[in-house]
């Protein structure tokens, strides 16, 4: 047993706690590394680690690794005040304070899986705790007067050696049930990304600094593909995962580690395991959608640019009238095509009331009403589903059509002309 003694009122402010293993026969005192005026308000043993100890002082957190034997200052980002109470919730530590109110310290199982003494010289990976699924409204970024709600997802925490360096890769890899890996990360930073109005967010990076690390798993998906330049007023992140046990695995140049975290559905929701994979399959349908919509436009606009290129150096040849006419032609059905399916109009938020939206966009206002924490499928939008799959199946196969008929007479017709490869512009 640990008892925390107070005699502050006495003008006596020496930290004071002691530790009976006799039912109370005997006691020895353990203050070893506590500050000599921090006296010691409550003292809690970690619920899964023995030996483990936290003790709140008027001066502050202080954690001892082996049974109150010696004691080191915990504070973290906690401003310097008075403790006045400990407790644990779902592994995490809470601290009640006089002046900072509530502080909590989100999962301690790289301290309990450490025992507070990682190995120095190699790769850690910890365990982190089950979590939830389900949301917390919060701004994205909170007034400096106001509390932070924890970030949504998973959080866990990993080891890098003293000998780590910034040019060192690390990745980490999210698994399903499956092994399908669902979500990649690194800790480069991604080159040659442009952000713009109505484009995807920067990718997440995996911080890797020396020492201990902390990541949060979003439990989402990889992001979707975005047309370079193109507004739209949607949410490009991977929709949201389903309860279930996922793998995460954490590899450098010579280490490789995994490890497991359980998603659990919210218990306030009366969900089955089947709605919850119907509404992955639809999600995973929208998704699949919107990238090979993406893809097919990127493919065409390859094709729009040699088009270009060679209408260019063209112009002006009289002898190829006729190949020039047909290039223009093939331009503008391509143009048409594309508009179909992306609106290159919009470029900021108040421009979505003047130019509708096309198919790219519906689909991902559909992808955000189904990506729900609340499983169930509504018929509205399984309805909506099989309209756009139509529109999409119909354009995809226009765009087979122009492919094979316009663009491949174009082709033929440029090789039956015979002109050459290489065109040298006159003077």
């Amino acid at each position: 047993v640990y008892v925390a003694v107070t005699r502050y009122k006495f003008d006596d402010l020496k930290p004071m706690i002691y530790h009976s293993s006799n039912y109370g026969a005997t006691w020895r005192r353990l203050e070893n590394g506590i500050a000599k005026d921090h006296f010691v308000r409550v003292v809690r043993e970690d619920p899964k680690q023995p030996g483990l100890l936290y003790a709140g002082t008027e001066g502050g957190l202080y954690v001892s690794l082996n049974g109150g034997q010696h004691w080191h200052p915990f504070q973290s980002n906690l401003p310097k005040c008075a403790i006045t109470d400990l407790t644990f919730r779902d592994n995490d530590l809470i601290a009640a304070t006089s002046g900072r109110a509530f502080w909590v310290l989100d999962d301690l199982g790289a301290l309990q899986q450490s025992k507070g003494m990682p190995d120095t010289t190699r790769l850690q990976l910890y365990r982190p705790k089950n979590t939830y699924k389900f949301t917390l409204a919060a701004p994205p970024e909170a007034p400096a007067n106001e509390g932070k709600n924890p970030a949504n997802g998973v959080i866990f925490d990993y080891y890098l050696p003293h000998s780590w360096t910034d040019s060192t890769e690390l990745n980490l890899e999210v698994l399903d049930m499956a092994g399908t890996v669902i979500r990649t990360l690194t800790n480069e930073k991604p080159e040659g990304f442009k952000p713009w109005e109505g484009g995807p967010p920067p990718p997440q990076v995996l911080p890797s600094k020396a020492g201990l690390n902390r990541f949060n798993w979003d439990l989402r998906r990889d992001a979707l593909p975005a047309v370079e330049g193109v507004f739209v007023m949607g949410d490009y992140r991977g929709h949201l995962v389903a309860p279930g046990t996922y793998t995460l695995r954490l590899s450098s140049d010579t280490s490789v580690l995994q490890t497991q975290v359980q998603v659990l559905a919210d218990p306030r929701l009366n969900a089955t395991t089947e709605e919850h994979a119907t509404q992955q399959a639809l999600l995973l349908n929208i998704e699949n959608a919107v990238k090979d919509i993406h893809q097919s436009v990127k493919r065409l606009r390859t094709v729009k640019r040699q088009l270009e290129d060679r209408l260019e150096l063209l112009e002006g040849k009289e002898e190829l009238k006729e190949l020039i006419e047909l290039g223009k032609a093939v331009h503008k059905e391509l143009e048409n095509w594309e508009n179909t399916l992306i609106q290159p109009k919009q470029e900021t938020y108040q421009d979505v009331i003047n130019f509708r939206n096309q198919l790219n966009a519906e689909l991902l206002y559909l992808k955000a009403q189904v990506d729900s924490y609340t499983p169930v499928l509504t018929r509205s939008v399984q309805d909506r589903w099989i309209e756009l799959d139509q529109q999409w199946q119909a354009q995809k196969n226009k765009m087979i059509r122009l492919i094979e008929d316009r663009v491949g007479g174009f082709n033929r017709m440029y090789e039956k002309r015979r002109v050459p490869a290489l065109i040298v512009p006159k003077e």
